[in-house]
């Protein structure tokens, strides 16, 4: 009963309108019910494959990846120092000589972005491309930033590299089998800085590094 008092006087102003007026009415509603039909497969809010890959200077993003673990990364710099000497006509002559190179390892998480403080530098580690297996080539970008004033307070960022190549390792502890090389100039084309990271060195000489480092990290 209440049905049939509730909707009885809309019917009857249905067909009291004209021809035009009810077709007009029938199409605007089929046309609402297409409108709001439920996608059949709608795309899932928390899709886990959504973020695989680390933007390059977004740190609140980590990159999803299978191989879990940490990589061992050598890096070398090499400063070029900037010399004066006299020559016989009474003019002096500029030259740039290489020092000695800087050599480290860093340790990071592998799918993680991370930051190193070693000596004057400040070395940046985010990985950027996202590997379901080991033989994969993995990606990495390096920063480098160079401290200095009283406190090493200021920094001055001098390049970055992005580091591709084959992990090797055993039991979470990787390195990358390839390497990245940066030249920094001064404004009037001199080197001053070399940025050299990764390894050339065979898949079986990684290996035995990596198994040095792991008996290391055991005895300590």
């Amino acid at each position: 009963m209440l049905t049939k008092f509730l909707f009885y006087p809309l019917i009857k102003f249905f067909f009291v309108l004209s021809s035009t007026k009810r077709l007009s009415i029938l199409v605007g509603a089929v046309f609402l019910s297409l409108s709001f039909k439920v996608p059949s497969n709608p795309p899932s809010k928390w899709d886990k494959d959504s973020t695989l890959s680390l933007k390059a200077g977004d740190s609140r993003q980590k990159v999803v990846t299978t191989v879990k673990g940490e990589v061992r990364i050598g890096i070398s710099i090499k400063e070029f120092q900037k010399r004066t000497q006299q020559v016989a006509s009474g003019g002096k002559a500029v030259s740039y000589v290489a020092a000695p190179p800087q050599t480290f390892t860093l340790r990071a998480i592998l799918e993680e972005r991370e930051e190193f403080y070693v000596g004057q530098w400040h070395i940046l580690y985010e990985p950027i491309r996202h590997i379901k297996d080991i033989n994969e080539n993995f990606s990495c970008r390096l920063q480098f930033s160079r401290l200095y004033g009283d406190y090493l307070e200021l920094e001055e960022t001098l390049g970055e590299m992005i580091l591709t190549g084959q992990l090797v390792g055993q039991t979470g502890l990787y390195a990358i089998k390839g390497t990245a090389f940066k030249r920094v100039r001064n404004k009037e084309g001199r080197p001053t800085f070399d940025f050299l990271a990764g390894s050339s060195a065979s898949e079986e000489e990684i290996k035995k590094e990596i198994l040095t480092a792991i008996n290391a990290t055991i005895k300590k």
